[in-house]
């Protein structure tokens, strides 16, 4: 943009949105895609096997993190994070 005396600017202000998305939530998505047969049929061989372990790792750090949770919620919080903002 100029800096020429014939630009307007315009300010508009415009509504806060918050987004929380957890390790949990990124991890389940993960699992979910990584995991489905349709996308792993989709490879060959060698990238197929790969998908797949990436959604049982994916699942693997589930269990682990909920069991952290159950061990020691304040830890559990502190991994999860306050969220992402905008």
């Amino acid at each position: 943009m100029s800096n020429d005396e014939s630009t307007r600017r315009v300010e508009v202000p415009v509504k806060r949105i918050e987004i929380t998305i957890t390790l949990d939530d990124i991890l389940s998505a993960l699992a979910r895609h990584a995991g489905s047969p349709s996308l792993a049929g989709e490879q060959p061989g060698p990238a197929a096997e790969q998908l797949q372990r990436l959604g049982r790792l994916a699942e693997e750090m589930r269990a682990a993190l909920a069991e952290v949770a159950q061990l020691d919620p304040d830890l559990h919080a502190r991994l999860e994070g306050p969220g992402i903002s905008q």
